[in-house]
């Protein structure tokens, strides 16, 4: 009988187990091939974001870090309340807590007499043809206060000159005129002093010494502690004072306040037929006319000015 090999039986072993080894590595290699692959992970949503207050406010007016939540809704109130009343709203420019307001000019040619040709006509000959511009402030006793005053001459009053007048925010709505007159006597103020009446100017019975004192424009606001608003009415119809009283009982404004401030804006504007002011470039607009030179009207303004007069 043949004795047994040792070293071959040891072969024969491992040859067995790298064959089991390779087979468990193939094995493995095929399930891992046809495993499923796993769904993609669903990312988390980020959450939601408030959208702005959409408001009809100006941009100096925004949301100051720190503004209460009952600061925020009553301004967006008020700006709500503009915005169903057609007016038009300008900030205060704060410097450092000095607080101003700029005014804006606006000129508009046509072919007729303009504010331009009135105010020449009614200064006459006088050697220093200066118009007086001021915000003026209306009191208790139906009269105003100026806030501030610029003499102009009539070269100075050219389209886009902005001029800027100091204010004092007012946490109570208060009423603010704007004028546009002359001031022969020096009283460095507008109000009081009677509205333009065309005819006498232009009219057979001219003076060349010029007119009283009068106002040749006025435009009326409502001051608070931000800035102003104001309508885009013609002063003085009864839809302008209808979206005054519709906006001060929007703000809650007690009713004897509206009663007052009702009859100092009427007696602010009395009489005045001025185009309404205007928001432009974060100013309030005042807009004049002027007659538009050359040859495009069909009447030259000397021939209308000598048939307003009564001569041929």
């Amino acid at each position: 009988m043949a004795s047994s090999n040792p070293k071959s039986s040891q072969n024969k072993a491992l040859v067995a187990i790298c064959a089991l080894a390779m087979l468990v590595a193939c094995v493995l290699y095929v399930r891992k091939k046809r495993a499923p692959k796993l769904a993609a992970q669903t990312p988390v949503a980020a959450a939601p974001v408030t959208p702005a207050v959409k408001t009809f406010d100006t941009p100096q007016e925004t949301a100051a870090t720190g503004e209460s939540a009952d600061a925020l809704k009553s301004r967006q109130r008020r700006a709500d309340l503009e915005h169903q009343n057609n007016f038009g709203r300008v900030a205060f420019h704060n410097d450092n807590g000095v607080y101003t307001l700029p005014v804006r000019l606006s000129i508009q040619e046509r072919c007729s007499a303009g504010d331009i040709e009135v105010m020449k006509a009614g200064l006459g000959k006088q050697s220093d043809k200066t118009v007086l511009l001021t915000v003026e402030e209306a009191t208790a006793n139906g009269g105003t206060k100026t806030l501030g005053a610029q003499a102009l001459t009539l070269a100075d009053l050219k389209d886009g000159q902005t001029f800027t007048f100091n204010v004092t925010p007012s946490k109570a709505v208060q009423p603010l005129a704007i004028y546009l007159c002359s001031d022969q006597a020096s009283a460095k103020s507008c109000g009081g002093k009677a509205f333009v009446n065309v005819s006498p100017i232009f009219g057979p019975k001219r003076s060349a010494k010029g007119s009283p004192d009068i106002i040749y424009f006025a435009g009326t606001m409502l001051a608070d502690q931000g800035g102003v608003s104001f309508s885009n009415a013609f002063l003085g119809n009864k839809r302008e004072l209808g979206h005054v009283d519709s906006y001060l009982k929007g703000r809650s404004v007690p009713a004897a306040d509206q009663q007052r401030i009702d009859r100092q804006f009427k007696a602010l504007t009395a009489g005045a037929s001025s185009v309404p002011l205007a928001s432009a470039g974060g100013a309030v607009q005042i807009t004049l006319a002027r007659h538009r030179d050359g040859d495009s009207c069909a009447e030259p303004l000397l021939d209308e000015i000598r048939r307003a007069r009564g001569r041929p």
